[in-house]
């Protein structure tokens, strides 16, 4: 066992203590925190964070923060989608496979919320380049849909 299903217990009962606004952006697990002392007893090792990245967002911004994320990624995913249905590119398909790794990853780790992780900047790199492209593949391209024919 990895520990994870305890810490994740514990997080979920500190998260629904703050659960609109959250304890605040990387201020959950300060080590001078009561709740942050009391966690790492229970469990007997000192997780730098939920191990989990909604978790840890809620533990952070709340449902207000979190929520603001999620329906962001989701618009993210959504716009992945349409760019890689707007070419034949094979590449094409790298934003909407990083969106799903991120997602999957997130379920274990928390760490792509770091504004200085790789994942954090590669999240943004990928946002940018689905809200660009999207808009501006040329027609030649895009692959016909059912109502265009299929020629």
């Amino acid at each position: 066992m990895t520990g994870r299903v305890p810490l994740w217990i514990l997080s979920t009962a500190m998260a629904l203590r703050r659960p609109w606004l959250g304890y605040g952006f990387n201020a959950f697990w300060l080590p001078n925190e009561t709740y942050t002392h009391r966690i790492w007893q229970l469990l007997h090792w000192m997780p730098p964070h939920a191990h989990n990245g909604i978790l840890e967002l809620w533990l952070e911004l709340g449902i207000v923060g979190t929520g603001l994320f999620l329906a962001v990624f989701v618009y993210y995913v959504a716009k992945a989608v349409n760019f890689l249905r707007q070419t034949s590119d094979p590449a094409a398909a790298w934003p909407l496979v990083f969106l799903v790794f991120l997602f999957l990853a997130s379920l274990t780790e928390s760490e792509f919320l770091g504004s200085n992780s790789v994942t954090f900047i590669l999240y943004v790199a990928v946002a940018a380049t689905v809200c660009t492209k999207a808009r501006s593949a040329p027609v030649g391209n895009r692959l016909a849909t059912h109502e265009e024919g299929y020629a």
